[in-house]
């Protein structure tokens, strides 16, 4: 169903016949026929539309293309060959289009799609709970114009303020029979923050199930995050004193990727009957039901089976008195791989001492971009122009261990209670590390020119670079000729919203049983990037005479900022289907981490 809310703007500053002048809102609605017309649709069918609204709710980008895209990528990141992303669109739903109705009424299910998502990422629950009576009706993920939506509380709203519309909408008309007195809310992921706000919104809501939903989150790992998520905490928009209401919330035991600073637990804090199950070795993704169709793991299609016959009995029992829930929780709870208790958060990560201190090279000369961190661990800094440094000391890192490195330097560890001991202040010292070169012995016959690595310069796929100091994100390159001669280096910035200009280093490790080990480059290599540049960046190596042998990662690790980031500013790289995947480190001298089976696109011109 496809209707415009008049009562809203969208895109601000047009003439009223601009077809995004007024709010444009697309209900994708199942359920229950007397009689099923046409062909079956394919999966194929319903991540089409996704395509079709992209370009349909903006008037800037093409986005032509990224249905087949996509499915490569929910393939790869499944852990499976592209060709998985094919068969993925081709998979047969039970749905159809335009099918007759039944002529009794139906419970209503309100689906608050996740993040920039729509109703092909949970359509087998939808699709499930229409089959056994429901009328369920997917609100997109959609904010402010042009349609992207953030964790900021005006973007969050939008989404709400499109359920209500929908309900005013399906209200009025006559074809579809609703029971307005029964209705419950399916929260995904970011959806869940929507749809508790909506239940503050609307007293004829009996029933919440939220799937890994942000309506209960942690702080810590992001400072805009922080914000945008405490400036909805206190707003009032959450009704920690609401009644009249059943809560199930499934979830993932995913930790965070740092230990969090705070946390709000919204399920915590109501006191209706609620209901609480944790799956042993889920991923946030499979309360979607891509993972499932794919058939990724045994581990996903357990925890998707589980999230859609969970669901139907909870809505059974809470909307038709229906009995069936209760048994089937208690099973689950017995299981081995659920947990029935929410996380215990309480020990926090408050900050215990500042570390300060300046970091010199033999002669007394300040060394800038030098790595600064706690080993093993997501605390870390690089100098700035005077050598120094600072770090926030939290929970339990006053007994670990400090490494400073630099390339070009001998790296030094240090016990950071005893740095903290020093009364004058921290000051270190770093030696040349004089390394003995490996002969390569030059052919003079003509060199064959190759480009090794991950040539994307995909607009669709992309992941963001976390803009912490230090950060770093790299793939690995197999060298297969000796000696391998490195002419220039290559990425492409699909996205940048950088109003600063920032600094990458660029850093080559040999590998070590398939993990990056020491960094073969004797100098710094720093790569600016403009504010808001976009494209591809080519650096010019040949003057820095660097000789491959063996495999190694590549990376880029963020150095330095003109000035800060401002809020919500991001800088995203394309990624595309590189075996090898992209490896992460969240901040200076942390684990460099394999993050996808998606390769970030960096690659180089070489000459063998």
């Amino acid at each position: 169903m496809t209707i415009v809310d008049s009562s809203r703007l969208y895109k601000l500053n047009t003439s009223i016949n601009n077809r995004l002048h007024f709010r444009p809102l697309d209900l994708d609605i199942w359920y229950p026929s007397l009689k099923m017309t046409g062909p079956g649709l394919a999966f194929g069918d319903l991540f089409k539309l996704f395509e079709q609204r992209a370009n349909k709710y903006q008037d800037k980008k093409n986005y032509t293309g990224i249905t087949e895209e996509l499915a490569l990528q929910f393939a790869v990141e499944s852990g499976l060959k592209p060709e998985n992303g094919k068969r993925l669109l081709t998979i047969a739903t039970n749905s159809y289009r335009n099918s007759i109705p039944l002529r009794e009424k139906k419970p209503l299910i309100l689906y608050m799609a996740g993040l920039n998502g729509m109703s092909f990422e949970n359509y087998a629950l939808l699709e499930n709970l229409a089959q056994n009576g429901y009328v369920v009706v997917s609100i997109s993920s959609i904010g402010q114009y042009p349609g992207d939506m953030t964790n900021k509380k005006a973007d969050m709203m939008e989404q709400v303020y499109d359920a209500e519309s929908a309900i005013k909408v399906l209200k009025d008309q006559k074809e579809i029979k609703i029971d307005f007195e029964k209705i419950g809310v399916i929260g995904c992921s970011w959806g869940g923050m929507s749809a508790a706000v909506l239940i503050n919104r609307s007293f004829k809501i009996k029933a919440l199930v939220s799937l890994d939903g942000t309506e209960n989150h942690t702080f810590g790992e992001s400072e805009d995050d922080d914000k945008n998520l405490k400036e909805i905490d206190n707003s009032g928009l959450l009704n920690e004193d609401i009644k009249d209401i059943s809560y199930l919330y499934l979830t993932s035991d995913n930790s965070p990727n740092s230990t969090p600073s705070d946390r709000y637990s919204y399920f915590e804090k109501v006191q209706v009957p609620k209901y609480y199950l944790s799956f042993t070795g889920s991923r946030h993704e499979d309360f979607t039901c891509i993972p499932f169709l794919l058939k990724s793991s045994r581990n996903s299609i357990d925890t998707y089976n589980a999230v859609v016959k969970s669901s139907l009995l909870f809505f059974n029992q809470m909307l038709s008195n229906k009995e069936g829930f209760i048994d089937y929780y208690n099973e689950l709870k017995s299981s081995k791989n659920i947990d029935a208790n929410p996380t215990d958060v309480k020990k926090l990560n408050t900050i215990t001492a500042v570390l300060t201190g300046t970091v010199f090279d033999s002669s007394g000369n300040p060394l800038p971009y030098v790595n600064v961190g706690v080993i093993n661990n997501e605390l870390g800094t690089i100098t700035d122009e005077r050598g120094q440094f600072k770090i926030n000391l939290k929970n339990g890192s006053i007994d670990d261990t400090l490494r400073i490195s630099m390339i070009g330097y001998k790296a030094q560890i240090f016990e950071i209670k005893d740095l903290l001991n020093q009364k004058a202040g921290v000051t270190i010292k770093l030696e040349k590390d004089i390394q003995q070169l490996k002969e390569v012995v030059v052919s003079f016959k003509k060199n064959k020119s190759k480009i090794l690595g991950n040539k994307t310069t995909s607009k669709f796929l992309g992941t963001p670079f976390n803009n912490r100091l230090g950060a770093e994100i790299g793939i690995k390159i197999p060298i297969r000729r000796q000696p391998t001669f490195v002419d220039a280096f290559n990425f492409n910035i699909s996205y940048n919203t950088l109003n600063t200009k920032v600094w990458f280093r660029l850093n080559i490790y040999d590998m070590e049983n398939g993990k990056p080990s020491k960094n073969i480059l004797s100098e710094n290599i720093l790569i600016p990037i403009d504010a808001k540049q976009k494209g591809l960046i080519s650096t010019d190596l040949k003057p820095y005479d660097i000789v491959l042998s063996d495999d190694v990662m590549i990376s880029l690790e963020w150095v330095k900022n003109e000035t800060e980031p401002g809020k919500g500013e991001v800088l995203v790289l394309s990624v595309g289907l590189l075996s090898g995947g992209t490896y992460v480190k969240p901040a200076s001298q942390g684990k460099m981490k394999k993050h996808s089976n998606l390769g970030v696109g960096f690659n180089l011109n070489v000459r063998h």
